[in-house]
């Protein structure tokens, strides 16, 4: 038997046995099924993958247009603070801080000298 025989007789039967079987299911009716479930998880993905470009898309546009656009001046600080928080008024803090309380000191343990 001469080399390209001993392959080439064992993958044609195995192609025949692949046509074989593709062609059995095609007969059947369970092959559309299949392909029908196939493409509407390829539609699902690609509107799935449409959305998320179109996200990216307008993230990077707005970026692009935060870096093009001149850099602002902060505001006075004194213009920040909105009229109502100026008018409210502070809440008033007590005259005099409470006293501390005592607390006794425990003595210090005696050392022995070694």
């Amino acid at each position: 038997m001469s080399l390209h025989l001993r392959y080439t007789l064992p993958a044609s039967a195995g192609l025949a046995l692949v046509g074989l079987a593709a062609y059995a299911v095609y007969k059947s009716g369970g092959l559309r099924p299949a392909l029908v479930g196939a493409l509407r998880g390829g539609v699902k993905a690609a509107d799935w993958a449409g959305k998320k470009l179109a996200c990216a898309k307008e993230n990077v546009a707005e970026m692009v247009a935060e870096a093009k656009a001149p850099k602002a001046k902060p505001a006075p600080k004194a213009a920040a603070k909105p009229a109502a928080a100026k008018a409210a008024p502070k809440a008033a803090k007590p005259a005099v801080k409470p006293a501390a309380k005592a607390t006794p000191k425990a003595p210090a343990p005696a050392t022995v000298p070694a």
